[in-house]
Parts: structure tokens; sequence; C-alpha cells
């Protein structure tokens, strides 16, 4: 992945981590780890690949392409015949993104699906010829991270730290007994990622 969702000198503002830079390079490890934990457990990605990036697809439906979540997307090329070669290569006006009014959200929210408008369609997916015949270029990623993924992160990466002091699974103890870690997951973090998870089933399909 690219660079994690917080920055270090974020989360230690967030956190009111000492201002020195002898943990710097733990408080890195941990973020990219929830970052890409949190890539994981939503099933897409936050961070944006570099523009022109391509990417694969098949459907069944010659109207309809899922796509994974896409801040832009410049070009489509269909391989029609399954011979490795993306020969047709589709015009603006052959096509449209959903969903509609992406800016409208109180987010950005990326690019999804694809629809055949014009006088071109999807080659349909066969079990009997090669995979991947459909070619989108573009950004994948979101415009920009959700404030709730940035939050999700900051404190996924607090408890991975104090999970450092506790290598036993104890914090600490008392005349109660022992503290220790909880092995579930942070109920704060799972609800401010719940709604960008997601179950789309996109880059191919399951034949009959």
């Amino acid at each position: 992945m690219a660079d994690p969702y917080v920055t270090v000198d974020e989360f230690k503002t967030w956190s009111s981590w000492p201002t020195d830079t002898d943990d710097d390079p733990v408080i890195n490890d941990a973020l990219k780890s929830s970052s890409s934990a949190i890539d994981h457990y939503c099933s897409t990605q936050f961070w944006k690949t570099a523009a022109g990036t391509n990417r694969f697809f098949d459907t069944c439906d010659t109207r309809r392409l899922r796509i994974n979540d896409a801040a832009a997307v410049t070009g489509i090329a269909t391989d029609k015949n399954a011979d490795g070669v993306y020969e047709t290569v589709w015009a603006p006006a052959d096509f449209q993104l959903l969903p509609l009014n992406p800016t409208a959200a109180p987010e950005t929210l990326p690019f999804t699906e694809i629809l055949a408008v014009g006088s071109l369609t999807f080659p349909a997916a066969s079990s009997e010829m090669r995979v991947g015949l459909i070619q989108v270029t573009g950004t994948w990623g979101w415009a920009a991270i959700p404030e709730a993924v940035a939050e999700a992160t900051r404190l996924m990466t607090n408890r991975l730290l104090k999970r450092r002091q506790s290598p036993e699974g104890i914090l600490n103890s008392d005349d109660f007994g022992t503290i220790r870690v909880s092995p579930r997951e942070d109920p704060d973090a799972v609800r401010l990622l719940t709604p960008y998870r997601t179950n789309r089933r996109v880059g191919g399909w399951a034949f009959a």
C-alpha cells in the first residue's frame, strides 16, 4: 500500500505522545499495520494508486460491470475474441460511471460500477475462454481518506502500541487480579468502519 492513513506526527498529536522521535519507527510500523488491516476488513483500499493504472475484470452482464473502488476511470478496452489483445477501445460516450452524484454524499464516494450505454457491450465471461476480458484504466481507491477511517486507524494503532507493553496479554495487575487485553475488536473502530465495508465480488466471475 501507499502511506498509512495517518502520519506519525498526526498520531502523536492525537495521542499526546512525547514529541521526541525515538519511537517514530515503531509508531509508523503500527500505523501501516492498522491501515493494512482496515483495507482487509473493508475489502477495499482508501489510498490511491497512480493515475493510469490498469485493472482487469469479467462479467456475465454485458451491460453492467462491477469494479474496485475507483477515484477516477479514464479508459476502457475490451478483448472481444479472448486472444489477450484489448483491441476495442471505448469512447467516453460508450460508458457511464456509477454511483451518480458521488460528491453529493457527506464525503466523495468512489465509482463502483460501469454501465455500457452505447453500441458497445462487455464481452460475457465464459468458463471456456481466458479471464480478464475487460481492461479498465484509472486511479484506484478513494479520492480522499474518510475521517472515520483515519480515526479508526488512530484507535487501532494506539491499541497495537499498548499491546507491545503486554506481550502475555496482561496490561497490569491490582488488588482484584490481573488486567488483560480484551480479545475483542475495538468496538469504536468497528463502528467507524462498518459503513465502509463492501462485499462486492469484483475482478472475476464464478462459472456454473
